[in-house]
């Protein structure tokens, strides 16, 4: 299984905006967008039940469910999920050790 950390700060972030998408069993993908190539993106979207994929593996954080899209699991080895406020909010980043991104779809 990929080494996925996600601090606690992130793990608040997240679980606030998954609370107010009001949909019960919301989770959160991690997947790897064209991976193996300088274009590769390590993103996170909403993962709703019913897009929960049968091979992807999944990690309770406790207040919401990580869903690892199985395809990106060899890129998010030793991945970190992070979240800092700053003047303008806040800002979630993506850092593994392929790749850094900062998308939230």
């Amino acid at each position: 299984m990929a080494l996925v950390t996600v601090t606690d700060p992130a793990r608040d972030y997240l679980a606030q905006l998954i609370e107010k998408q009001d949909v019960e069993g919301m989770g959160v993908r991690i997947f790897v967008t064209q991976p193996g190539t300088k274009n590769a993106e390590t993103c996170l979207a909403y993962c709703p039940p019913n897009e929960v994929v049968p091979t992807d593996e999944q990690v309770d954080l406790e207040r919401f469910t990580l869903y690892l899209d199985h395809n990106s699991v060899p890129f998010l080895e030793e991945a970190f999920v992070d979240y800092s406020k700053d003047q303008m909010g806040g800002q979630l980043t993506i850092n593994s050790e392929r790749q850094s991104s900062e998308c939230f779809r």
